[in-house]
């Protein structure tokens, strides 16, 4: 963002961040637990039938397809809500750093 005076002001709410945080924690619960549901669901192709045949060539990749997409999409829903957790705790402590200094320098500004 732009700032009075030439300066670049940066600016965030530290505890937006970490609802949002919670949020991709939520959702990765959520795919997590779809991932699982469906690991348990076994389709049997017996025999040599059209229907079977059509398991095998069409069901069986797309499934395995859809269980590896599910389990990657919570890894990195997992990871990234990690992450904004880790910005939140660090736009906290910058916040706080920055009205002690503000505050020792007599809030005068140099």
């Amino acid at each position: 963002m732009s700032g009075g005076a030439g300066g670049s002001v940066f600016a965030a709410d530290p505890g937006q961040v970490n609802r949002g945080a919670k949020h991709l924690g939520a959702i990765s619960d959520l795919v997590a637990d779809i991932f699982n549901e469906l690991r348990r669901i076994t389709v049997l192709a017996n025999g040599n039938g059209p229907i079977a045949k059509a398991i095998r060539e069409n069901y069986e990749p797309s499934a395995a397809d859809s269980l590896k997409f599910l389990g990657e999409l919570a890894k990195l829903l997992t990871f990234h809500g990690a992450q904004t957790a880790n910005l939140s705790r660090l736009l906290d402590s910058v916040g706080i750093s920055a009205t002690d200094l503000a505050s020792s320098a007599g809030g005068r500004r140099h």
